[in-house]
C-alpha cells in the first residue's frame, strides 16, 4: 500500500507531502510561488513543500485524502485548477 506523508510546520509555515520516502531527498527545486519540489537521486519528484503557509492552530489541522476511488466533485475539481491568488 502506498503511503503519503503529510508534516505541517506551523512555525515555519511550511506544509510538506511525501509520496516516497523522505530520506531519499537528494535535491530540491524551486518551482515559482513558494513551493519547492523535493527529488531523489533520479530526479524523480517524490514530494513538495509549501512555504509562506499559515493554516491557523495547529490542534486543528487535518487532512482528507481523496483517490480516484473516490473522486472529488466536479466543482471543486474546477475550482483547484484556479491559479492561487
Amino acid at each position: 500500500m502506498a503511503q503519503v506523508k503529510v508534516f505541517y510546520d506551523h512555525e515555519g509555515g511550511t506544509l510538506s507531502v511525501w509520496w516516497a520516502n523522505p530520506q531519499d531527498e537528494e535535491v530540491c527545486e524551486e518551482a515559482g510561488h513558494g513551493v519547492i519540489l523535493i527529488k531523489d537521486k533520479n530526479d524523480r519528484v517524490i514530494g513538495l513543500e509549501k512555504l509562506y503557509l499559515s493554516l491557523g492552530n495547529p490542534k486543528d489541522f487535518q487532512v482528507e485524502v481523496k483517490t480516484d476511488a473516490d473522486p472529488l466533485p466536479a466543482n471543486a475539481a474546477n475550482s483547484a485548477a484556479a491559479p492561487a491568488r
